[in-house]
């Protein structure tokens, strides 16, 4: 069994979709005769914990928590461009416990998770310590031309481009989670020939422990959404569709119920502007058990992204969730990675998120068709197989 160091600042139990696609994306590696130790951030100040022990984390994995130094003045550094992340302060500590690592376990290779990039960070002043090190750094999400990062100045972005270039050059292979981010990656730094695609991934055992569905009352349909609203993602869009039905008299308030799971940040009091206290309830952020079993109770899950013009490049981790769960999808999108891979899966209905009137006809086909007993889950579950954690460790071993 080969040791790897595994380093990301998200990790079980940080409640964070990074800590899950970070424990996902090695947790079958020892399968495949890959040991790996995780260096990870002991907590976060933007992130509870989650004590639900979901996602669990094998016996044969050693978990290495280490201090991070965030606060006020951190993010005022990060805002300013003078640091690339509000949590650089961790850097110096995963390093120092890292190194220590290093010399006890005669470590030969790295693999770095971001976000954030400070995990890409520590790797690569490890790769100039030891110059004979094997790194495969993976991006989340794009980092300097994120299209959902508030465009910085020209400064700022020079400065994370930089960054951003110096870690794929370094880096031995990179593997980021679509084709258009590796198309976005190559025309900003070329290095294709090492730039793989794995997606993100769900862990079947996390899904197969879930209680079976209890719901009480079948008399309305019940839409789920699990995740985070914040700046260009809103509920906005679904709550314009809800109010034109409601106007309209297009359908029975007391039948259908919209459960929004999740922080609502800035879109807190939107629901009660657009008068729909009736039909959409605000959860709230919950441990991710939770979060699986409120999925699991559905009977359609709403998956919401931001607007965009240019098809989209990002593959959300709750769409690979959604998956998993087999029910059918609302996918308020545009077109781009989670359109395709709705669509490829035939798992529910896609509608841009500036067609108010579009979203509003595929509800009332949702309701009309759960009334007759017709709503139909995914039928492409081959193709949904393929985003298991298993699998996808199979992938991971083969580059390692």
């Amino acid at each position: 069994m080969k040791k790897i160091l595994f380093i990301s600042y998200f990790f079980p139990p940080i409640q964070s979709v990074e800590s899950t696609m970070a424990v996902n994306s090695i947790k079958y590696l020892p399968d495949f005769s890959y040991n790996p130790v995780v260096i990870a951030a002991k907590r976060s100040q933007e992130c509870g914990i989650d004590q639900s022990g979901s996602p669990s984390i094998p016996e044969e994995i050693t978990v290495i928590r280490t201090f991070s130094w965030e606060n006020w003045f951190a993010k005022g550094l990060n805002k300013l461009g003078i640091i690339p992340d509000s949590v650089f302060g961790w850097w110096l500590s995963a390093l120092v416990h890292s190194k220590e690592l290093m010399r006890k376990n005669n470590i030969e290779i790295i693999i770095s998770r971001s976000n954030p990039v400070t995990s890409h960070l520590v790797a690569l002043t490890l790769c100039k310590l030891y110059p004979n090190l094997r790194w495969v750094a993976m991006f989340g999400d794009p980092w300097s031309n994120n299209p959902y990062i508030l465009k910085p100045n020209a400064l700022i972005k020079k400065f994370r481009h930089d960054i951003e270039r110096s870690i794929l050059s370094r880096a031995d292979k990179i593997i980021v989670t679509t084709t258009r981010t590796r198309d976005l990656f190559v025309r900003d730094h070329g290095f294709s020939e090492k730039i793989y695609i794995l997606p993100n991934t769900y862990d079947p055992v996390e899904f197969d422990c879930l209680p079976a569905p209890s719901k009480l009352d079948i008399s309305k349909i019940r839409f789920t959404y699990t995740g985070g609203f914040y700046g260009l993602r809103s509920p906005e869009p679904l709550f314009k569709a809800l109010r034109l039905l409601k106007t309209a008299g297009e359908f029975d308030s007391a039948g259908i119920e919209i459960r929004l799971v999740g922080s609502m940040g800035e879109f807190s009091d939107l629901a009660r502007r657009y008068k729909l206290e009736d039909i959409v309830q605000v959860i709230g952020v919950v441990p991710r058990r939770q979060a699986l079993i409120e999925l699991k109770q559905s009977d359609a899950l709403l998956l919401i992204d931001a607007p965009s013009i240019e098809p989209s490049i990002f593959l959300p981790a709750k769409l690979v969730d959604y998956l998993a769960i087999q029910k059918p999808i609302l996918g308020i999108t545009p077109m781009g990675e989670s359109a395709d891979l709705i669509n490829a899966t035939q798992s529910g209905v896609v509608v841009d998120p500036t067609d108010p009137e579009g979203i509003a006809g595929a509800i009332k086909q949702f309701i009309a068709l759960y009334h007759q007993g017709k709503l139909s889950v995914p039928s492409r579950l081959d193709l949904i197989k393929q985003y298991s954690a298993p699998i996808y460790a199979q992938r991971l071993s083969s580059l390692l």
